[in-house]
């Protein structure tokens, strides 16, 4: 509920497989979406992680890129305010994740993130 307007990450998820799917140059090939509380819980904050597909980068051009898509296909407010390098997540259930290392790396990045936020 960012600034108080609730959406789900499908929203985004939709965006992101319009603009950015396999047939896109800037393709992305795994994407994670999760909000953050913010302001003691008061407010939240999106948080979008992605994975690119292999030789590219994120850089300030595509996370602009991904930020113009969504505003433009939803709302100002289902704009992400940060995008991150993310590791490919298969599946939430740790019992069927492909790549149950990936988990690590989340929990090492929600600890960087909830320092900025504190």
């Amino acid at each position: 509920n960012p600034g108080g307007i609730r959406f789900g990450s499908s929203e985004i998820y939709n965006v992101l497989d319009a603009a950015f799917g396999s047939s896109s140059d800037n393709h992305i090939v795994d994407s994670l979406v999760v909000g953050q509380a913010i302001q003691g819980g008061v407010d939240e904050r999106v948080l979008l992680f992605v994975k690119l597909a292999d030789g590219r980068a994120l850089d300030d051009s595509m996370r602009k890129a991904i930020k113009t898509e969504v505003r433009a296909r939803r709302t100002a407010r289902h704009v992400p305010e940060k995008i991150l390098n993310g590791v490919s997540v298969a599946a939430v259930n740790v019992t069927t994740l492909r790549n149950p290392e990936c988990l690590a790396e989340y929990v090492k990045l929600g600890e960087e993130l909830r320092k900025e936020v504190s």
